[in-house]
């Protein structure tokens, strides 16, 4: 989780089962090195998914792109993940 979530969405998140892992926004270069093991991300407007993150996140299956009173978000498999089922 990138910048930040509420606590209510935290209680959600954690109902379901999630480990969280909350942190600031980052250059791309900082979330390159960490986001190797990560098997979700949601950002907001101040992280940019780079080629060179997604390049580098291996276990990755699912970015979400949280927005101010919005249930829209965007999902995009990552390079060489299985196709969605």
């Amino acid at each position: 989780m990138l910048e930040g979530i509420t606590d209510r969405g935290m209680e959600v998140l954690k109902a379901e089962g999630w480990t969280v892992d909350v942190r600031k926004a980052m250059p791309p270069a900082e979330l390159a090195a960490i986001v190797g093991p990560y098997q979700a991300m949601m950002i907001r407007s101040g992280t940019q998914i780079t080629a060179e993150v997604l390049d580098a996140a291996r276990s990755l299956r699912i970015i979400g792109r949280r927005a101010w009173a919005s249930t829209t978000s965007t999902w995009r498999r990552p390079p060489g993940a299985a196709s969605w089922s």
